[in-house]
């Protein structure tokens, strides 16, 4: 392929080739509040537990944020061990 034809390809990389844009995936859900966000679980916490609206806050932002998606993204993906004896076959549990 010539240089001229990789050069013109639109916000190429310098070393890498882009073939195209990807328009049709959803940016991260980083960096909001899941509880502000959603207008219907505000209100039916407003009507039915309106003591927990603090709460909810809190946890809605705890779920938008970036850290705490990559720590829930490797949780799926390293299942967890069962260990029932240490080394010496001893019961740990």
């Amino acid at each position: 392929m010539s240089s001229a034809l990789l050069s013109s390809v639109p916000d190429a990389p310098s070393g890498r080739y882009s073939t195209h844009k990807v328009l049709n995936q959803a940016k991260p859900a980083t960096g909001f509040n899941a509880f502000t966000g959603d207008a219907v679980l505000r209100a039916a916490i407003d009507r039915e537990a309106s003591w927990a609206a603090d709460r909810c806050e809190a946890l809605g932002a705890v779920a938008g944020d970036e850290n705490v998606q990559e720590l829930a993204r490797l949780a799926n993906r390293h299942l967890p061990e069962l260990k029932t004896h240490d080394r010496f076959g001893n019961r740990i549990d």
